[in-house]
């Protein structure tokens, strides 16, 4: 199983075994039932009972392989039961679990899986992308160099581990633990296009865009470092090589909306706002839900000066995703721009609901405090912003126009 792109996680199966025993109090079969998948296949026509072990193993690999999630999920369920000291049982039960985005009940199993086969550094890989979905990046860390502690060979553990490194901000440390997996495989088109998000990251476009190359070079039909060489182009303002780069990937994978959308913001980029729109439906047409084209078509929509149809696309955004700082902040500056102050600081205060030091926010909250004549609110405002950043150049203009104001 395999995802890559910006931020990917890939993960590799694992077809060792052993032995050894625990118990869980997440009820396997009461979890099925509720999903309504208890009896997609009637196992009692298979003959389990006669089954060996290996038989049973492959059985549920396959069905795992075919995307019969819940259906290996019962099997796994029933080698654990008859195998009790045998990690396989426990670790696809982990597999599937983690597939079902239902991550710590994973670790659980997992957790069985190692303690039965505790130098089984396959097992630590599987744990580390469960920790790493769950947000706990350090202990996700630690766990994949426990599998490199004991197999330094496994570039899956390192691609993962440079993921997370990625993930904290340590992009110097995500570049080299890419590079070790390269030692181990110079043709790994993922780690290359992993490593360019590293470059990405430290806004070293140029180096950003050479990885991308030789990772689309080693697999031409990947639209992931694709779409990511046409954002680091883009940030280059080099539009036209961009959106050759978005086409590319649309042609490579006509049903992902990232490459509509991405090719939407470089048309908007270059003004070509009613265009930019269409493409951003185009995304939405493929994912309902996509809450970056909602934000990017709101972004659009305020360039036109149309800030109810801003306001309606941010709101979009928010419902599918109420932690987006940036869809209530410039919901906040739509409200602004039609006039209502009110609704624009109701907005900013959100935003710094959700990150305290946003000082962008506190600039604008003071903006609309300002245009209401509340110029005490509107100075503590721009302080906040100093506190923050004391670089922060329209912050010192703007408290400068209120201590005149109130002198």
């Amino acid at each position: 199983m395999c995802c890559n792109g910006l931020d990917a996680v890939r993960e590799k199966e694992n077809e060792q075994s052993n032995k050894n025993s625990l118990s869980t109090t997440f009820n396997i079969e009461t979890f099925l039932v509720s999903k309504n998948k208890f009896t997609t296949i009637d196992f009692d026509t298979i003959d389990l009972k006669h089954k060996k072990k290996k038989e049973l193993i492959k059985y549920s690999d396959n069905l795992f392989d075919e995307g019969k999630i819940f259906d290996s999920l019962h099997l796994s369920n029933y080698i654990a039961e008859k195998y009790p000291k045998d990690y396989y049982g426990y670790y696809n039960i982990g597999n599937c679990l983690m597939k079902t985005k239902k991550n710590n009940e994973a670790l659980n199993y997992l957790n069985i899986a190692i303690s039965i086969s505790p130098a089984n550094e396959l097992l630590y890989l599987k744990k580390g992308i469960a920790l790493y979905n769950l947000q706990k990046y350090e202990e996700a860390i630690e766990t994949f160099n426990k599998g490199l502690f004991l197999n330094d060979k496994i570039i899956d553990l390192y691609l993962n581990k440079g993921v997370v490194l990625n993930r904290i901000e340590k992009y110097k440390q995500a570049i080299e633990t890419f590079d070790e997996g390269l030692k181990l495989n110079p043709d790994d088109s993922t780690l290359y296009n992993n490593k360019g998000v590293s470059y990405f990251r430290l806004e070293d476009y140029n180096s950003s865009i050479d990885m991308y190359d030789k990772s689309i070079e080693l697999n031409h039909n990947d639209s992931f470092p694709l779409n990511n060489k046409g954002i680091s182009l883009k940030c280059l303002r080099r539009f036209k090589e961009a959106l050759y780069c978005f086409e590319k990937a649309i042609q490579i994978d006509p049903k992902d909306p990232v490459s509509y959308c991405n090719k939407a913001n470089c048309l908007r980029e270059l003004g070509n706002y009613n265009e930019a729109l269409n493409y951003y439906d185009k995304a939405i047409e493929l994912k309902k839900n996509y809450s970056n084209s909602f934000y990017y078509k709101g972004i659009t929509y305020n360039y036109l000066g149309n800030y109810k149809e801003a306001i309606n696309n941010f709101t979009e955004c928010i419902e599918i995703n109420p932690k987006n700082k940036k869809a209530f902040f410039n919901r906040g500056i739509s409200y602004d721009l039609s006039g209502n102050s009110e609704e624009a600081i109701k907005n900013f205060n959100s935003a710094l609901s959700i990150n305290e030091h946003y000082p962008e926010a506190y600039v604008y909250k003071g903006i609309s405090y300002f245009k209401q004549n509340f110029f005490a609110e509107a100075i503590l405002c721009y302080k906040n912003v100093i506190t923050i950043n004391d670089e922060f150049a329209l912050a010192y203009n703007n408290l400068g126009i209120c201590l005149y104001k109130i002198r």
